[in-house]
């Protein structure tokens, strides 16, 4: 099953949390995530989990009223939510990690998922990926430039580490994420490029 857009990566996420026969709701996302609550990556991941629901959400509200999409999905965003921000206790065995979200509610989100995925989807395929590598050893060259301010080489940095990251996570969060930020970077570049023309020239 492919990730090509935010509802399905949520899908895929969250049906390994509830498939995970956890005791608890921690040692589910555990599972589906690769790490731990307490581990010091499960925020980064996590909240990328989150982004994934923003950008499914951020669809059915941009959708016009009365659409058919909006009337059959957009009534499940609260179960949606809940099943990754889950309000109880984590650790709590009263709570087993399937219990985060209904079999209806799940089935739904990876029905818009699929929807998406014959229309929305990103796509990125290998000639792309490399590019984006590429692109992001050339930014991490122009972090010696002196003529850049301190903020920005940190600006930089962090978000060239992030796409990177995503890119290595693909498998999880899908492409979308890996697009989103690269375009952050892209309007980072354009910032810079009044500042620096002849510099960003570069990338």
């Amino acid at each position: 099953m492919t990730q090509e857009n935010p509802a399905m990566a949520l899908y895929v996420i969250l049906k390994k949390v509830v498939n995970s026969e956890a005791r608890t709701v921690a040692a589910g996302w555990g599972s589906a995530l690769g790490s731990a609550p307490n581990d010091k990556d499960f925020p980064q991941k996590h909240a990328e989990v989150v982004n994934l629901f923003a950008e499914t959400q951020r669809y059915l509200l941009s959708l016009p009223e009365g659409n058919m999409d909006w009337e059959i999905y957009g009534k499940y965003l609260p179960s949606w939510y809940n099943a990754v921000i889950f309000r109880k206790l984590w650790d709590n065995t009263q709570y087993p990690a399937k219990s985060i979200i209904n079999a209806a509610a799940l089935d739904q989100l990876g029905g818009l998922g699929s929807l998406l995925g014959r229309t929305e989807r990103a796509v990125l395929d290998d000639s792309s990926i490399e590019n984006l590598k590429n692109g992001l050893e050339k930014w991490r060259e122009l972090l010696d430039d002196s003529g850049i301010s301190a903020d920005v080489k940190e600006q930089i940095k962090a978000q060239v580490n992030h796409i990177t990251w995503l890119l290595e996570n693909m498998d999880t969060f899908g492409p979308n994420p890996v697009v989103r930020e690269a375009r952050n970077l892209a309007g980072l570049g354009f910032q810079l490029m009044s500042q620096l023309p002849s510099t960003i020239k570069k990338i």
